[in-house]
């Protein structure tokens, strides 16, 4: 099976590479489209493996000529790796007049895309109609590009119906869309449906707009999945108020809102519009807030006359200062920004938590792209099962708090950290329960597998913020089944008592 690749959709995401951030003054006649950089410019590793490119995201003036003298990976400033996936959609304009499977032909050629999606329809029967011109007419103009043909719907049957009636086209690479909110559980019964289908290991599969846990989605790729889309690390940088800033040990912080001080921005015109005051006012608070959170970092200021600064102006904007308050000081007291050795957090340090313009804001997001997609490729092999467990249907009243404990258990670099200790002592890293060996059964695609289970009780795990190697049991899957089967938890030497029962 191929590699899991996962795909950014591009979304005019880049940065000024010379932008002050002590002065918020970007470089003087500067000229987006050619001065800025994409995160593939930023970072010295892969952070994605393609980019999903929409036709109607290259329409702009400026784009078409740059296209016309450079091509579009020149113009994207693409490494070899990065590849590039189009997507024509249902309509080439706001009249809604449909795309022609040769429009989208010759769109995905004459660009050198290395995947093509089939035209989506407004229902399946005209998709599929759409997908068996596309792909006829591809084999006729002996295209290079990848046909992938477009399956959609949320129901299990017409989805494998689909995605069968597509194989049977010809087609060696399908994707699946409509499924952003599928329930996990569902998503995996829709997988399953299709994987019988699927005619050899070379098959290509793609998800459209989905995006979960890294250990979730590996979990996916042994079920046929073989790339994904979605940019929702780096979106959640900006539109998510608390989980806006990732950690590679799975933990996420919140950055630390200082809005510009001008009377256009939204914030600050709202709060003129609704509270009255000067705009010197917020001003001189704006300037007292980063002048604080600055002197903080080079240890110059204590923590709470920190936050009074930055939550001061918080409150002239209309924040919920109590609910940032203990937001921000975990955010300041952790400093993981100190911790991160990415590109972006060792250039801008401190900055990388403040939200502010763009500048700031969308290297977050790369930041947290690079953290996801390192999370991806930590192992080649899932360490955990998927986050569904038949223990949430058993135990609905404690939900929330059973997610919080599975939480502990997918620390992929502390599972990782537990496993290597647990090879010096055992190579065939056998289930500490049962003893079952996972390579000893399955050979090599068992190597390196195994589950692990947190053995604290979880009333001692409230509030704690990391759990360390000593915290984790590794077994296998019926064990570590077995252990979340009653509450409490079962302990490890317990199961192993009643197994020697048995």
């Amino acid at each position: 099976m191929p590699d899991l690749k996962y795909f950014i959709s591009e979304n005019n995401d880049r940065v000024d590479p010379g932008f002050n951030f002590l002065t918020d003054q970007t470089t003087p006649k500067r000229r987006p489209l050619h001065h800025d950089n994409y995160a593939h410019e930023i970072f010295n590793t892969p952070t994605y493996d393609g980019l999903l490119i929409s036709a109607s995201s290259l329409k702009s003036p400026s784009k078409q000529k740059l296209i016309r003298q450079f091509g579009l990976r020149n113009m994207l400033r693409l490494p070899d790796h990065v590849q590039l996936m189009g997507d024509c959609g249902a309509y080439r304009n706001a009249d809604h007049k449909a795309y022609t499977p040769d429009e989208a032909i010759e769109f995905y050629q004459s660009l050198e895309f290395d995947y093509g999606l089939s035209v989506e329809m407004s229902n399946y029967e005209l998709t599929l109609s759409r997908a068996q011109e596309f792909i006829q007419k591809h084999k006729q103009n002996h295209c290079t590009f990848t046909p992938v043909g477009v399956a959609g719907g949320v129901e299990i049957e017409s989805c494998r119906y689909e995605v069968a009636a597509l194989i049977q086209m010809g087609y060696r690479a399908v994707s699946l869309g409509g499924l952003s909110r599928t329930p996990d559980q569902k998503l995996i019964e829709i997988l399953q449906s299709i994987t019988p289908l699927i005619p050899d290991t070379d098959f290509q599969l793609h998800l459209s707009g989905v995006l979960r846990d890294a250990s979730f989605m590996k979990h996916l790729h042994t079920l046929g999945v073989t790339s994904f889309d979605s940019a929702s690390p780096l979106r959640r940088a900006f539109m998510d108020k608390r989980k806006n800033y990732f950690m590679d040990n799975g933990n996420t912080y919140t950055a630390i809102r200082i809005p510009e001080a001008q009377e256009n921005k939204g914030r600050i015109k709202q709060a003129l519009a609704e509270n009255g005051g000067s705009l010197d006012t917020y001003k001189q608070l704006e300037t007292e807030a980063l002048t604080a959170i600055r002197a903080f970092d080079a240890g110059e200021k204590d923590i709470d006359s920190t936050l009074d600064a930055i939550l001061a102006y918080d409150q002239h904007l209309g924040e919920e200062r109590n609910q940032n308050r203990n937001a921000y000081r975990r955010t300041l007291e952790d400093r993981p920004w100190k911790d991160c050795k990415c590109n972006i957090c060792t250039e801008i340090g401190i900055d990388v938590i403040i939200f502010r313009g763009n500048n700031r804001n969308r290297r977050r997001g790369f930041h947290n792209t690079y953290i996801y997609y390192q999370q991806l490729h930590e192992e080649s092999n899932p360490t955990t099962e998927p986050p569904f467990d038949e223990d949430e249907q058993y135990f609905p009243e404690g939900r929330a708090q059973y997610k919080i404990h599975r939480s502990y258990e997918r620390s992929q670099s502390l599972i990782k950290k537990a496993k290597q200790i647990a090879k010096q002592q055992d190579p065939l890293l056998r289930c500490q329960v049962c003893l079952f060996s996972f390579y000893e059964r399955y050979g090599d695609i068992g190597i390196d597998y195994i589950e692990a289970h947190h053995i604290k009780p979880l009333s001692e795990m409230q509030g704690e913020k990391e759990s360390k190697v000593e915290d984790l049991a590794l077994v296998c899957s019926n064990c570590h089944r077995m252990l979340h089967r009653k509450r409490p938890w079962i302990k490890v030497e317990t199961l192993k008592d009643i197994l020697k029962k048995t």
